[in-house]
């Protein structure tokens, strides 16, 4: 529901979101599903506050009040399980790592409103499938600019990933934000089942 979301590289900030319209979405085949962020631009600030280069996006596991890493769309080409209940699936997939060309979550630019505006994709196609096949559970989401991250709830292990330590911070536009130029939104197109 906010306007505005602050994200820093960690140690940084984090955003929760959530799509609610998701939970009782109807039966379809999904083609892409795309969580798409907008920088609001701040000419006096964004010389001296760049933005994180990429943004990581995982999933809030509200019965453990943890965080798991999001199903099927970190990399399509590794096979792993964030519920860590299949026999010789990792919980993450360490092998290939998170495919940013496929799952997204790295910056990007495009003119805007008043000169260059940055922004972040995020592919989600693959979980909002099955949230509609199988009616499995709507997560909230957790963003946020990481230099490394861990779910202790599965082991020690610390995974790196793309940015710099403390480097980089960013205004995004939530859900509610007026301006749609800067409105966070889950982009679905899909085709109906008959």
């Amino acid at each position: 529901g906010s306007q505005e979301l602050y994200i820093q590289t960690s140690p940084g900030t984090f955003a929760t979101l959530e799509i609610p319209a998701l939970t009782n979405y109807g039966n379809r085949i999904v083609h892409r599903a795309e969580l798409q962020l907008q920088q609001i631009p701040d000419p006096s600030s964004d010389n001296i506050y760049t933005a994180p280069i990429n943004l990581y996006l995982d999933l809030v596991d509200t019965p453990a009040n943890r965080w798991k890493p999001v199903y099927f769309d970190l990399n399509p080409s590794y096979l792993y399980d964030p519920d860590n209940q299949i026999s010789g699936y990792p919980y993450f997939p360490f092998v290939g790592g998170v495919d940013i060309n496929y799952f997204g979550g790295n910056l990007r630019k495009k003119a805007g409103p008043v000169g260059e505006q940055v922004y972040y994709n995020f592919n989600l196609t693959r979980y909002v499938q099955q949230i509609v096949t199988k009616k499995t559970r709507n997560h909230k989401l957790r963003v946020f600019a990481p230099f490394s991250f861990s779910y202790p709830q599965y082991g020690s292990s610390v995974i790196s990933y793309y940015n710099p330590i403390a480097y980089g911070r960013v205004k995004i536009g939530g859900g509610s934000n007026p301006n749609p130029a800067y409105k966070m939104r889950l982009r679905v197109v899909y085709s109906n089942i008959k």
